[in-house]
């Protein structure tokens, strides 16, 4: 059970800025009263910055994109005159990602892009490279996503790490060039890696796109077995911490496997999604209503 004496000792300023990060996520209001009661305890600028990236996670986690985003302006421009790289590195990455979140790539590309200039590490790089072949993947640019993704999957692979999230990102750049072979070989190849070693939504990913591709491909028999995996995972959508790639992957596995009905089920899922965390223009919601149209058109 939590120390209640360190929730009181939080919420009267009295901790240290470490101890505010070891509250529980489930207790958002009590992190958030935390934070900001730390950042007006008369603290140094350094740790007012810290605290900022801290309060602009918890309203990311509660989907204020635009909230966390303030936090994160007002934590850069502290880093930026302190002259703090990796301060600046972590904050830009933080702002990337809180615009990937609301389907904002073309921002999302801007501070990745800038993000690297600031971090040489070869642990960090492995993971703005895999960012930015995301982001180019997002945006319809397959050159650019291809190129940065097998960057990424060398660096990965060049700290003994199994480059999971960038495998299937790859994967799925074949898949929308139709080169489902290609991209089949490639899951089977990151599921002798050691796929059970990473979490459970790359493992729900890897199968779900080999089950689809070998029934794009004609094998209901292996089709079958690589579903039976996914559904044992037991993984939902409130689960997931990345929903809208989560339903994406669905509706593009479902839609493989000519299963018409589900995709317009994930996709209708997916518009809801995007109303609950962003308030988007008119313009997206089109869109995301046409692929439902498009995906009947299908079906019928």
């Amino acid at each position: 059970m939590l120390n209640l004496l360190l929730i009181i000792n939080l919420l009267s300023g009295v901790n240290r800025l470490d101890s505010i990060a070891t509250l529980p996520d489930s207790l958002p209001d009590v992190k958030i009263h935390a934070y900001e009661s730390f950042i007006n305890s008369g603290a140094n600028d350094l740790e007012i910055a810290s605290a900022r990236l801290g309060l602009g996670d918890q309203f990311q986690n509660l989907r204020f994109q635009d909230r966390a985003l303030e936090q994160y302006d007002q934590a850069l421009e502290v880093f930026q005159s302190l002259s703090d790289s990796l301060g600046i590195y972590e904050t830009l990455i933080k702002i990337s990602q809180a615009y990937s979140t609301v389907q904002e790539f073309e921002n999302a590309l801007k501070y990745a892009q800038e993000a690297v200039l600031y971090n040489s590490d070869i642990n960090q790089l492995k993971v703005t490279n895999h960012r930015l072949g995301y982001i180019y993947f997002n945006l319809n640019k397959t050159d650019s996503a291809e190129k940065y993704l097998r960057l990424a999957v060398e660096q990965y692979n060049a700290t003994n790490s199994v480059p999971v999230a960038s495998l299937l990102m790859l994967a799925g750049l074949n898949i929308n060039m139709g080169k489902y072979q290609t991209a089949l070989r490639a899951m089977l190849q990151l599921e002798q890696l050691g796929i059970s070693s990473g979490s459970l939504t790359s493992q729900y990913y890897t199968y779900n796109f080999i089950s689809a591709l070998y029934k794009k491909l004609g094998n209901e028999a292996q089709s079958a077995v690589y579903r039976s995996k996914r559904d044992s995972l037991n993984v939902s959508l409130d689960q997931v911490s990345s929903p809208l790639d989560f339903l994406e992957t669905n509706v593009i596995a479902d839609t493989l496997s000519n299963d018409f009905i589900n995709a317009i089920a994930n996709q209708r899922l997916y518009i809801d999604q995007l109303k609950k965390i962003y308030k988007n223009d008119l313009s997206t919601q089109l869109a995301n209503f046409q692929k439902v149209y498009e995906l009947r058109e299908k079906e019928g």
